[in-house]
């Protein structure tokens, strides 16, 4: 029986108009399907998405589907596959996007030679249809290997934000299950506070200088329009709920990041909790209204935002929720 090398872990819900061209693209490696898995997530999607991964599943043996009974949000279908992957390593998939061609074989190759924790790659923008435009988001960085902190520090520090984006990296599964790092099992800004536990834990992080990745943008991925659209629920998981799920992160791994790297997280976090702030003036009435309505009543699990906020953002925030009275 072969051992499993890798599994992939793809969650979706209403994306049937792009999971086949993830799946083909998943499909088409240069690795033996017996030497992978492909564990898809059906996070009770209301279309046909389902439909399209049991054609597949009638092709390849190396897929499998599992099942959420209601919707449990990204973060929680990621965790789902991660429950039964066999896999030495794990890559998570998003099931709008696509991965190259025939990189499966390099990508094993560098985790195991190196006994990598994590291995990040280079990926490129997608806009619009596979014959639109492409940009190239591929940094050429060194192949050394360096603890996840000091990786961060030397790679990321000026674009604190490139932290994230989970599905550019693949990860060691014993790696992630001994120091119990989990996705947060939400949809606004998941990959973020599972990003900073994995670069502040990570002890043999490396980059490979390859393109493995297509990052499908769309309206939806991109900020404008799209969030004037935003209810409220939206507006406070993409501002409270992420940035609180960031706190608890960076709380349990600060002291293995230095001063400066420290610094450039909780100022990652302001900006998460100021999602509020930010948009406000594209955001309806009722739809803030009804935010500080909920923001007054977690009062108290909030109280984390009064280390990120200026005096001055900390009074407005403390009014805005006082209106609801």
């Amino acid at each position: 029986m072969s051992i499993i090398r890798l599994s992939i872990i793809i969650p979706f819900y209403n994306v049937e108009k792009y999971i086949a061209a993830c799946l083909d693209s998943v499909v088409n490696q240069d690795i033996p399907l017996s030497e992978y898995e492909i564990i898809c997530v059906n996070d009770a999607s209301p279309d046909h998405s389902r439909d399209i991964v049991l054609e597949y599943m009638k092709r390849y043996s190396n897929i499998r589907l599992i099942e959420h009974e209601h919707n449990m949000k990204l973060g929680a279908a990621r965790n789902t596959g991660r429950s039964i992957a066999r896999g030495k390593y794990i890559w998570n998939v998003d099931s709008d996007d696509m991965i190259f061609p025939k990189c499966l074989k390099d990508i094993l190759e560098n985790c195991e030679k190196y006994d990598l924790d994590v291995l990040e790659m280079g990926y490129v923008n997608l806009f619009g249809k596979i014959s639109g435009s492409i940009s190239h988001s591929q940094i050429p960085r060194d192949k050394a290997i360096y603890s996840g902190p000091d990786y961060l520090e030397k790679f990321h520090i000026d674009k604190m934000h490139t932290i994230c984006g989970i599905w550019r990296k693949v990860y060691k599964r014993s790696f992630l299950y001994e120091n119990s790092i989990y996705s947060p099992p939400i949809n606004m800004g998941e990959d973020e506070a599972f990003a900073i536990e994995v670069f502040g834990t990570a002890k043999r992080m490396s980059y490979l200088n390859k393109d493995c990745y297509i990052y499908r943008r769309t309206v939806t991925s991109l900020s404008g329009e799209y969030k004037q659209n935003w209810d409220w629920q939206k507006l406070y998981e993409a501002s409270m709920v992420c940035s609180r799920y960031m706190h608890n992160s960076l709380s349990k791994v600060k002291s293995n990041y230095s001063p400066i790297v420290y610094a450039s997280l909780k100022g990652m976090i302001t900006y998460e909790i100021l999602q509020w702030y930010s948009f406000m003036d594209c955001m309806t009435y009722s739809t803030m209204n009804e935010f500080w309505g909920h923001c007054r009543k977690h009062f108290f699990d909030n109280l984390f935002v009064f280390h990120y906020l200026s005096r001055k953002k900390t009074l407005l925030y403390i009014c805005h929720c006082l209106k609801c009275c």
